[in-house]
């Protein structure tokens, strides 16, 4: 399976991250951003890695460099270039491929997912409240996916 997208990674903490390195001369030592960011390594390192799973940056030895898409990141372009990214990375890949088939709730497509051994969490109701955060923060909001709470059901934005 591929990596996973990091939990509890917030999109307006990473796209700030973006603009500090950016501010940088769009390359910076992680103890800098750390101190730049106020973050703690311990939350700005799953930040770091999402970036660098989206293409945005490249991480070698403490150096985070942006690339040339994490350069031309903007407020008008950040929802269709981020959407587009997480085509690609789990569990967001799956879940549009599950959903191009048909509209599901929240059990069904949580289910599907964790047979597929995206399980975050031991307890059933807990992983889904986590699938359910990850998919709302970042699939819903780059309209990668679409979610209708008044009858829980999902479906693809396509």
């Amino acid at each position: 399976m591929n990596k996973l997208f990091p939990l509890d990674i917030g999109m307006s903490r990473m796209l700030g991250i973006i603009k500090i390195i950016k501010e940088n001369g769009n390359r910076m030592d992680l103890a800098k951003l750390a101190e730049e960011s106020e973050i703690d390594i311990d939350s700005l390192l799953p930040l770091i890695e999402a970036c660098d799973m989206l293409g945005f940056t490249k991480t070698k030895d403490s150096r985070i460099t942006l690339t040339k898409e994490g350069e031309s990141i903007t407020v008008r372009n950040r929802s269709k270039i981020i959407k587009a990214k997480l085509e690609a990375i789990e569990p967001f890949k799956s879940t549009a491929e599950i959903l191009s088939k048909k509209e599901m709730s929240s059990e069904e497509l949580f289910d599907s997912l964790g047979t597929m051994g995206f399980v975050f969490h031991g307890e059933k109701q807990r992983n889904h409240e986590i699938l359910k955060g990850l998919l709302v923060d970042w699939g819903v909001r780059t309209k990668l996916l679409r979610y209708d709470p008044e009858n829980d059901t999902w479906s693809n934005s396509k």
